[in-house]
Parts: structure tokens; C-alpha cells; sequence
């Protein structure tokens, strides 16, 4: 493994935090934005390097197609795309920057499944 906690929370605060406070989602309620960037930003950083240094490079793929079948599912709000889309740019920019080796292409076949 290639990286470390401090690469990951640079790339997510450069692509994910600005989504997780809704900053892509036209006229929204930034205060319940704020709430879920408390609530949740943090938790899921950790989970995401406890995966990796679990996992390894592996672990992008899934992540991927994870993110990618929940977008897939149908009435995604604006602010849950935006979100979904800034974590599936991480991922991908994350499986690089790691050194990892291989495409991590969206599964165009993915199902939404219920989480």
C-alpha cells in the first residue's frame, strides 16, 4: 500500500466534503447539509482507509460499484447524485493515486440492492 490516512483526507476534503455540505446542490438547506457532514464525513473517511488497509487495492472496485448502484436506484435526490458522484471521483482518483493497478470502471451491469 501506497498511501497513507493523510492522503486520503486530503483528496476527501478536496472532493468530497464540498458535496457531503451540499456546496454542488442549487438552493438547498445547507443547515441539514452541515448536520450530515457532522454526522457522517468522518465515520465514512475512517471506514474508507480501515477498508483499504484491510483490503487494499481491491477494495476501490467495490467501493465503486457500490457507490454506482445506489446512484443507479431510482428517485436519487440532487443532493445524494452530488454526493455519489464526488465519492465515485475519489475512488477513482484514490485507485491511482495508491498505485493501484487496473480499471475501476463503473460495472455498467450493476443493480441498484437495497442497503
Amino acid at each position: 500500500m501506497t498511501c497513507t490516512y493523510n492522503d486520503f483526507e486530503t483528496k476527501a476534503q478536496e472532493i468530497v466534503k464540498p458535496a457531503y455540505l451540499g456546496n454542488q446542490t442549487p438552493g438547498s438547506n445547507k443547515s441539514r447539509f452541515v448536520n450530515n457532514f457532522n454526522n457522517f464525513y468522518n465515520p465514512w473517511l475512517k471506514n474508507a482507509w480501515a477498508n483499504y488497509k484491510n483490503k487494499g487495492c481491491e477494495w476501490f472496485k467495490k467501493e465503486m460499484d457500490n457507490s454506482q448502484g445506489k446512484l443507479a436506484r431510482p428517485n436519487v435526490s440532487a443532493y445524494m447524485t452530488s454526493l455519489l458522484e464526488a465519492k465515485i471521483k475519489w475512488t477513482k482518483t484514490m485507485h491511482k493515486s495508491c498505485g493501484c493497478s487496473g480499471d475501476i470502471a463503473p460495472n455498467p451491469n450493476q443493480k441498484a440492492t437495497a442497503q
